[in-house]
């Protein structure tokens, strides 16, 4: 009977630590996929919990990879209870990279909240760090966020400087695809900076990448804003260029899309078209702000026919 005893102690004691390594197993694999697979990572990662953990270090490896996994899988966490144990633990620790990890995640989490104060004290206590940061793609990241608030408090030539700094890092790390999605941010900020020209320039160059690759969802957003500018800027030279390149009346439709080219066929007097395609951008539009430039567009149109009336009809309407 003591035999048999010890040989049961002796097979949980051999369970326990094969359980301890699994468990190791789990993170090493999760962190491995994290940035192709991010989904992988989090199915992965759901399948622990706190209470798997006995170390600090591992709890506050697994708080890190958890908070990562749910923000690169386009989870808006709020609360910072998950993040928290990683900071606190990384504050007193001597890895740099992992610290560097904890504070933008962290503040991640403060922008979701919206507590953008907060969040871009966390962000530069981050940028402090990064010159011990190997990981050239976070180092990217992080300064994309910062070039994102600066851009939302109205400071463009800091968001600027901050989107120019990510592009280096992106590029660096290979990451094209962010590199090139960047532009879509900076080509806004030189924009509302003044720098039209370079602003445009910059989204002409991000809507031929995006076509030569097929990213449906970027050729829309660059089209949308071309089409704004000229509309804006009275110039509908750029949305032939565009309609003769790219083919876009046959494109996915969106409200701006139409819009733009409902502006363009009433600008060349053609007012059938233009009643087609007005129509559709009011059928495509999704928000106040698609219905609003709709109208102002209206008001354009019908103030250069000199329907001044019907007009000031929109005009009231947009009040």
């Amino acid at each position: 009977m003591k035999n048999i005893l010890s040989i049961l102690l002796l097979l949980l004691a051999f369970t326990a630590c094969g359980d301890k390594k699994a468990v190791t197993d789990v993170l090493n694999r999760a962190e491995a996929v994290m940035n192709e697979h991010p989904d992988s990572a989090l199915n992965l990662l759901r399948t622990l919990t706190f209470d798997d953990f006995r170390k600090e270090k591992n709890r506050a490896r697994y708080a890190l990879l958890h908070s990562q996994a749910l923000d690169k899988n386009f989870i808006d966490l709020q609360s910072d209870s998950i993040i928290a144990p990683a900071v606190k633990y990384f504050e007193k620790s001597n890895d740099p990279e992992a610290l560097f990890k904890a504070y933008y995640y962290h503040a991640r989490v403060l922008s979701n909240a919206g507590r953008y104060t907060e969040a871009m004290q966390i962000y530069l206590k981050a940028e402090e760090m990064s010159g011990k940061v190997k990981d050239l793609f976070a180092v990217g990241l992080l300064h994309s966020q910062i070039g994102g608030l600066n851009s939302k408090y109205f400071n463009y030539p800091k968001a600027i400087e901050y989107y120019q700094k990510a592009q280096e890092y992106y590029r660096r790390a290979g990451k094209d695809t962010h590199m090139h999605v960047c532009d879509l941010n900076l080509a806004q900020a030189y924009y509302e900076n003044g720098q039209k020209e370079k602003g445009i320039a910059l989204y002409m160059d991000c809507l031929e990448w995006a076509h030569s690759i097929g990213y449906e969802a970027i050729f829309e957003s660059c089209l949308d804003q071309i089409f704004l500018y000229s509309m804006s800027e009275d110039n509908h030279g750029i949305i032939d260029e565009c309609i003769d390149k790219y083919s876009i009346t046959s494109f996915h439709p969106s409200s701006m899309i139409s819009l733009g080219l409902a502006y363009k066929y009433a600008s060349d007097g053609d007012y059938q078209k233009y009643e087609t395609y007005i129509r559709k951008a009011w059928r495509e539009a999704e928000n106040e702000q698609d219905s609003t430039c709709i109208k102002f567009t209206e008001y354009k149109v019908l103030r250069n026919k000199r329907d001044l009336e019907r007009a000031i009809v929109k005009l009231e309407w947009m009040a």
